[in-house]
């Protein structure tokens, strides 16, 4: 099994298929590509290959690819996107905060959203929506890419490292600590929400529309 997961990262379609899965995965949340690349920054440690790390710029390039692709399909035509999204619940109240949150502190959203379920698709998707300033969004979302992809590497390096003659286990301990770290900034965040919208219901504050 190793053999064939070394093999597989030793192909040249790696980095642009890492860049690719990356970019889907703001437009399909289920896609694993953080985990994938903690796996294979795991594999570089384990094996000594530092050129396989290039896998992270790639990753980074095709998150923000396709953060910029969710910002465009927002500002085109986020009501016909949202229509067919009435029938889920969880986006639809997904989108309802972020709409929310981007109005008061977008900066902060769009740095931290990206760990919530769904979070990543919908705030990008409700900046485009809002028109918030293209600039200000593309300086944010490339400092939101890059902590999340340096995160994701130095998790994994770390737990290669940690299992330099069992590549198996360094990779299984990466892939588990960053989905720890995303469960955990998604609880924080989520809990965040909870205590933002009771004090909302206390305080009644007046709704800005544009």
């Amino acid at each position: 099994m190793v053999g064939g997961l070394e093999n597989f990262a030793a192909s040249p379609w790696l980095f642009p298929a890492m860049a690719v899965l990356a970019m889907f995965d703001a437009l399909l949340p289920p896609i694993p590509s953080d985990e994938i690349m903690a796996a294979l920054a795991a594999l570089a440690a384990s094996n000594h290959t530092p050129g396989l790390l290039w896998v992270v710029p790639a990753t980074g390039a095709g998150a923000f690819v396709g953060d910029m692709l969710c910002y465009r399909v927002g500002r085109a035509g986020a009501p016909a996107v949202l229509r067919r999204w009435e029938h889920k619940p969880a986006v639809a109240k997904s989108y309802e905060w972020a709409q929310r949150n981007i109005s008061r502190r977008g900066w902060l959203f769009i740095l931290t959203a990206r760990y919530l379920p769904f979070g990543r698709c919908t705030t990008m998707l409700t900046c485009g929506a809002l028109k918030y300033p293209f600039a200000r969004f593309c300086a944010l979302d490339a400092l939101s890419v890059s902590i999340a992809v340096t995160i994701g590497a130095l998790v994994g390096y770390g737990g290669g490292a940690l299992f330099v003659n069992a590549p198996l286990s360094g990779m299984f301990v990466a892939v588990a600590a960053i989905t720890c770290v995303s469960m955990v900034r998604a609880l924080m965040k989520t809990y965040r929400k909870i205590r933002g919208h009771e004090h909302e219901q206390v305080s009644s504050p007046e709704i800005v529309t544009n």
